[in-house]
């Protein structure tokens, strides 16, 4: 139906979904990926207004949280910001794309030559279990580690390179 009346009098449809899968089926079947700024997202911001933004992609693009988690890692390697808790994130981060490529360990996921030592470290920063060791600052061998580990992931596991504000 609205496919068809897309050009019947200006008709006009707005679709909204949290579904991740709901948006996917929409964007194919509406071929959006070929109407340039059909797809907003809408957000709000800190200060309780909204905004909304061009997404010219499907749900990998909008939804997908394992793209929060690079970002937000991304982000506090750049500012030299690493606190403990990017260890649970980037943890996550490596569950999720091992997960996704069907891997049945996500350790499997790590450089091969630091394999062992790498989920040792990854496992004890990220499930720590005594308050005594919990430091927020990690050292800086520690941050290296982060920085090291999610590069690894981005370069050999199919994280894709793009520039602009999608991202």
């Amino acid at each position: 139906m609205i496919r068809g009346s897309e050009n019947a009098n200006g008709l006009k449809f707005i679709i909204t979904t949290h579904n991740p899968l709901f948006f996917n089926v929409l964007f194919n079947e509406l071929s959006l990926a070929q109407k340039k700024d059909s797809t907003l997202m809408l957000s709000r911001l800190d200060d309780g207004t909204f905004s909304l933004e061009t997404k010219n992609g499907n749900s990998n693009k909008s939804f997908s949280y394992h793209l929060y988690l690079k970002q937000t890692l991304e982000q506090a390697i750049a500012a030299d910001k690493i606190e403990r808790y990017h260890f649970t994130l980037l943890r996550n981060l490596y569950e999720k794309t091992s997960n996704f490529l069907g891997y049945p360990r996500w350790s499997e996921l790590l450089p091969d030559d630091q394999q062992l030592y790498l989920n040792r470290i990854i496992q004890f920063t990220s499930h720590s279990t005594l308050s005594s060791e919990a430091i927020a600052e990690p050292s800086p061998q520690e941050k290296q580690t982060v920085k090291l580990l999610l590069e690894h992931l981005r370069d050999n596991y199919s994280y894709w390179q793009e520039d602009g504000p999608n991202a």
